[in-house]
């Protein structure tokens, strides 16, 4: 496939398996491939992808009012890496010498990398461009370029950096310094593993001799991001025998619904596999907008994990955890007393079961339970029960794919005293960002909570009293988290109980 012209409605690509051995050396938190799988995140334990680019540009709370989705909103599709592009056509980020064209441009893509660090994310940087208007002067130009400018991120950041995602020959033309763009491409990534021998490096192109090239002998170059013209992920599987991943980039014309749930599945089956979606900048091109875009894989990651979990839907005439007078006022139970029917385990099958009339957590292996659908603006009603000394927590706003108390937020429960310190990370914090007002604990006892979520504002009575109320622009750590997504409640690996769990929508 040759570059995406601004006619293009959307392009495609996808991520397949890596097979190696041992990890690659590594910084705390940054990319390692091990064992056939790409991890990246603070636990290292993050699998598959499904990536997008930033839609709009921008991606803090500002571009709320924009109307496109924010990368907050991706994971809840089942995305869960951004594409960060530092040079477009017509748009060098480099000057020829290789050196930052402005100030403003790195501090522009270091905001973009940093909202989706904050959320968990796994951000891919492409460096270069091979457009006449993105060219550099010489190979020395292009490695010093791509070194300083992971050297710019590597201490606040972890990402995967693609060198190049174009490198056939008769994409680059002429105007390649050196021997070409493989050798262009393999020497600057060499540079970069010289510099940072931790740094998982990506590149690629659409032919397959290029991209054995890329490959060949003691290559830098680990993951291979491939360009096709459509998305398959059964062929694309072929390419684990190169012990590598490959992103594949499609038209969106190529591409039916069923090649597209079958992508997903095969990310949610196979989570060494993935696939990103890249539409041009200007998306309403007459093709399908990036939010049409999100719905549809919202809808196939849903269904996915339903059938993966084999979870039953929730009987909508059930009122077994409401109390007198909620379901005039329009709530609706989320738990029938009985059974999970209505949530889906995203953990080991029976860490969950219900016992005398509430859900318990019984295996402690990790994980969570969510929610059958999701919800923008709600009130939400639960009382829960722990240990002392346990943990657990409520998410909210939660997403498909990653981590839940980063993306949305959290509730925290923990089994503390309460006249024990309020903290980030104390019972009743919204976890790892405010403390509660009040610590209003009953250990040992059934707790109640009402959280409200309405926009940006999040109110939150604990036991009777106001615990929070703040708008997420007012908290910095808040600043573009989720406004929809599931309900969850989670497994910390301790004991807990929870029960008379009810919602009303108010969107």
């Amino acid at each position: 496939m040759r570059p995406v012209s601004n006619k293009a409605r959307i392009a495609w690509a996808v991520l397949g398996a890596l097979v190696v051995c041992g990890v690659a050396a590594a910084r705390s938190g940054n990319v390692v491939l091990t064992k056939g799988e790409l991890l990246w995140g603070q636990y290292r334990s993050h699998k598959g992808v499904i990536a997008l680019p930033p839609s709009p540009r921008r991606l803090d709370a500002e571009s709320r009012t924009g109307g496109s989705p924010q990368v907050s909103d991706y994971p809840i599709a089942g995305v869960s890496s951004v594409l960060l592009r530092c040079q477009r056509p017509g748009r060098p980020f480099f000057t020829p010498e290789g050196a930052v064209a402005s100030e403003a441009a790195l501090a522009a893509l270091r905001e973009e990398v940093d909202a989706v660090y904050r959320l968990d994310m796994l951000p891919i940087v492409v460096l270069f461009d091979p457009d006449p208007s993105c060219l550099l002067a010489s190979v020395d130009a292009y490695e010093r370029a791509a070194v300083a400018l992971v050297d710019s991120l590597k201490e606040d950041y972890w990402f995967l950096v693609c060198i190049a995602d174009r490198c056939d020959p008769d994409v680059w033309g002429t105007g390649t310094p050196g021997a070409g763009p493989v050798a262009l491409v393999r020497a600057v990534a060499q540079r970069v593993a010289d510099a940072d021998k931790g740094q998982v490096i990506a590149a690629g192109g659409s032919d397959d001799e290029t991209n054995g090239l890329l490959l060949q002998d003691e290559s830098p170059v680990r993951v291979i991001m491939r360009r096709t013209d459509r998305l398959s992920p059964a062929a694309d599987r072929d390419w684990a025998a190169y012990g590598v991943p490959i992103i594949d980039v499609v038209d969106a014309a190529a591409v039916d619904g069923q090649a597209l749930e079958k992508g997903v599945r095969t990310v949610l089956e196979q989570p060494a596999y993935g696939f990103a979606i890249e539409y041009p900048q200007a998306p309403g091109n007459g093709g399908a907008s990036p939010a049409a875009l999100l719905d549809e894989l919202h809808g196939f990651a849903d269904a996915c994990q339903k059938g993966l979990r084999r979870a039953a839907p929730p009987d909508r005439a059930d009122t077994a955890s409401l109390k007198p007078g909620e379901q005039e006022d329009g709530f609706v139970s989320l738990f029938n007393g009985k059974d999970l029917s209505g949530w889906v385990e995203l953990s080991e099958p029976g860490n969950f079961v219900v016992k005398e009339g509430a859900i318990t957590l019984t295996k402690y292996t990790g994980g969570w339970l969510r929610s059958w659908d999701a919800y923008g603006d709600f009130a939400f009603r639960g009382e829960y029960k722990i240990a002392e000394g346990g943990n657990s927590g409520f998410f909210l706003r939660a997403p498909l794919v990653g981590r839940q108390s980063r993306i949305g937020f959290e509730f925290q429960i923990r089994g503390q005293a309460p006249e024990a310190a309020t903290s980030p990370d104390s019972t009743g914090s919204i976890y790892d960002v405010r403390p509660p007002d009040v610590n209003c604990m009953r250990p040992g006892e059934w707790n109640e909570v009402e959280i409200t979520c309405v926009g940006t504002e999040v109110r939150i009575v604990w036991n009777g009293q106001l615990a929070h109320h703040f708008r997420y622009e007012e908290v910095e750590a808040m600043g573009n988290r989720a406004t929809r997504g599931y309900i969850g409640l989670q497994d910390h690996h301790n004991p807990v109980q929870f029960r008379n769990l009810r919602i009303k929508r108010l969107d």
